[in-house]
């Protein structure tokens, strides 16, 4: 079986992306080791993925889970009693691929008792204890073990590291909605950032060293101190306090069950591995270019980018993107869009038709919604900070009887400028313009703490404009000494293409 690399994996999976199908069956049918961490289990999982994990224990691969102190009464069953189950399951598992997951689909109980039985799956338990460190029972605790993250390691020794949404259960990596971020050890810089975190991560939990106030134990001493309690199946547990949609489908009222819906979808991306919550709202289904880049700008956040799309690819959408998502999972508070005036109320109202974001246009010393009807703000503090978002003109902002309101105003968590290549000069000894000494003096401000500048046309400027705008998002060594090097680059990369044959020789 071959390994990850030849897998045409995603940075990140939403339901429309099929993540059983496209990642995790195929991931998993490639993999020698898994480690999971997961809120809940469900022996669900295993029928759900059969195909993936007949090839990975036929290969044989190893899982280690750590999970919420909750399992299903015959899930339980099956891991203190795999004698009893396995007999059905473990031939199969040296015959056809097919075979054994149509046994798996069929048998899950039976293979979830074969895999433990064998050693191939070993389970911990994620328990809440109190301030000495003793674990709590169900009816005391007030908190969830609801961390989900997961390793795959193949064969040739590259691994998957992921984190998001997604329970070990059919329904989560089938029906739900959810979202996952995936990281590959190929990719050097991100998964230095991200993957070893989570390899790391698991180790120290696998180990026992959990974070303060829970405890990593054993699955046979937690079901001998009746730590392991029935939870509603396939159901999400929310970040605080007992469920209250599980109430509400007892109570019979869907208005409660609404409600705790609508509260968790409030609180989802702020909980830890919550992200995507502001692209699966969105209202609309971007492109792959468009949430591949929203995803990069808000996993590296506040590195600031220049997302220079031509023009119909929808920069608007992704820079939409990105302030939705940042907003919701509190990443970001405040924002400052500035934008041509010819174009503010196409942009207000693509992010509100589009994203859901109904941002206030300051225009001619009033503010107005998506409707154009007029808002009240205390006039007493800035415009500039009249609101957490506000759009402005970037023709306003750089008039010199303006600028020192904006420097005043800030910092902002967040300023986007459209159609930024009007910040420029002319020549590299020129004096910038007007747009360009504000940004400038804003950048000297720390006036931000992400940059986003937009436009379809960078590639259309002098060398020296095109460095003009990526030193405002900060450059380092000798690109950020002066233009002066960016500028010989492209000169001598000129001279080079120039010079260049690549057709047959006159003597051919």
């Amino acid at each position: 079986m071959s390994g990850f690399r030849e897998l045409p994996l995603l940075h990140a999976y939403y339901p429309e992306d099929r993540p059983l199908d496209a990642f995790y069956v195929p991931a998993l049918s490639r993999a020698v080791s898994y480690d999971r961490i997961a809120g809940y289990f469900r022996s669900t999982a295993l029928a759900a993925a059969a195909p993936g994990i007949s090839r990975f224990v036929g290969g044989g691969g190893t899982m280690r889970m750590i999970v919420g102190a909750q399992l299903d009464p015959e899930d339980l069953r099956a891991i203190m009693e795999g004698d009893e189950l396995e007999a059905v399951v473990a031939r199969r598992f040296e015959e056809a691929p097919l075979e054994a997951a149509d046994a798996i689909a069929e048998h899950r109980l039976a293979a979830l008792a074969w895999l433990v039985r064998e050693g191939r799956l070993e389970i911990k338990v994620g328990v809440p204890t109190d301030k000495l460190g003793n674990p709590l029972r169900p009816d005391q605790a007030q908190a969830y073990f609801h961390a989900k993250l997961g390793v795959l390691a193949d064969a040739e020794g590259n691994c998957l590291a992921f984190s998001g949404s997604v329970n070990e259960s059919a329904a989560a990596w089938r029906y739900n909605l959810e979202q996952l971020q995936v990281y590959r050890s190929w990719e050097d810089s991100i998964w230095r950032s991200y993957g070893e975190d989570i390899v790391r991560r698991f180790d120290a939990y696998w180990g026992g060293a959990a974070d303060k106030g829970w405890a990593i134990i054993n699955l046979p001493e937690a079901a001998r101190a009746d730590l392991i309690k029935r939870a509603p199946p396939e159901s999400i547990a929310p970040p605080f306090g007992p469920d209250p949609a599980e109430q509400a489908e007892n109570e019979g009222d869907r208005q409660i069950r609404d409600r705790a819906l609508l509260r968790f979808v409030r609180e989802a991306p702020r909980m830890r591995g919550g992200t995507g919550v502001g692209y699966a709202t969105a209202g609309i289904q971007p492109f792959p270019h468009q949430i591949a880049i929203a995803c990069r700008a808000v996993e590296t956040y506040p590195r600031g980018y220049l997302l220079a799309d031509e023009v119909g690819l929808g920069k608007t959408i992704e820079a939409g993107l990105i302030l939705r998502e940042l907003l919701l999972n509190a990443k970001a508070q405040s924002a400052l869009l500035l934008v041509p005036a010819s174009v503010m109320r196409q942009w207000q109202q693509e992010l509100s038709e589009k994203l859901a974001l109904d941002v206030p246009r300051f225009d001619g010393g009033r503010f107005f919604n998506v409707a154009n009807e007029e808002v009240e703000w205390d006039q007493r503090a800035s415009p500039w900070r009249a609101f957490p978002v506000v759009l402005a003109s970037s023709h306003l902002a750089r008039r010199r009887t303006r600028r020192a309101e904006v420097l005043n105003a800030g910092p902002w968590d967040v300023v986007l400028v459209d159609e930024a290549h009007h910040a420029r000069r002319r020549g590299k000894t020129e004096e910038p313009n007007a747009l360009l000494r504000l940004l400038r003096d804003m950048k000297a401000a720390h006036s931000w703490k992400a940059l986003y500048l937009a436009s379809a046309t960078p590639m259309q400027m002098n060398a020296h404009e095109a460095w003009d705008l990526l030193d405002l998002l900060g450059l380092s060594g000798r690109w950020g000494e002066s233009a002066d090097a960016f500028v010989a680059y492209y000169s001598e990369l000129r001279d080079v293409g120039a010079d260049a044959s690549f057709g047959p020789s006159a003597d051919a």
